[in-house]
C-alpha cells in the first residue's frame, strides 16, 4: 500500500510541476538562458521587457483561468528575481514556465 501511494504521489505531482503547452506569444517563448544572460549582462529593456510581460500575462490569468486569482501579485523586483532564480535552476526552459511556476507558487499561498 505504501509503495502505491508513493507512485500515486510522484505521478500526481509531476503534473504540478509540467510546463502548459499552447502558442506563447512574445518575450515569454525566451530562453531561461536569454533571461539570465539579460540579468547579468545588464540589459535592463529585456528584463523590463519579461516583467512587464509576467504581469501581463497573470492579468490574463485572473481574466480568462480559472477561479483562482492572484490578487496580491509580487512587486516588481520579487517578479525579476524569482525569474532569475527559475531560470538559473532550469537553463533550458522558457519564460512561461517561470512565469506558470510563479503562478503556481502565488495560488498555492492562498
Amino acid at each position: 500500500m505504501l509503495k502505491i501511494t508513493i507512485l500515486a504521489f510522484a505521478f500526481l505531482t509531476s503534473f504540478a510541476h509540467a510546463e502548459r503547452t499552447g502558442v506563447v506569444m512574445g518575450i515569454g517563448q525566451s530562453s531561461c538562458g536569454e533571461y539570465v544572460a539579460w540579468r547579468t549582462g545588464g540589459n535592463q529593456v529585456s528584463v523590463i521587457q519579461a516583467t512587464d510581460w509576467t504581469f501581463g500575462f497573470i492579468s490574463a490569468y485572473n481574466l480568462y483561468g480559472s477561479k483562482s486569482q492572484i490578487e496580491n501579485p509580487p512587486t516588481y523586483a520579487t517578479v525579476g528575481l524569482y525569474l532569475e532564480k527559475y531560470c538559473r535552476d532550469y537553463p533550458l526552459r522558457t519564460l512561461t514556465g517561470g512565469v506558470l511556476s510563479l503562478i503556481n507558487e502565488l495560488r498555492d499561498k492562498r
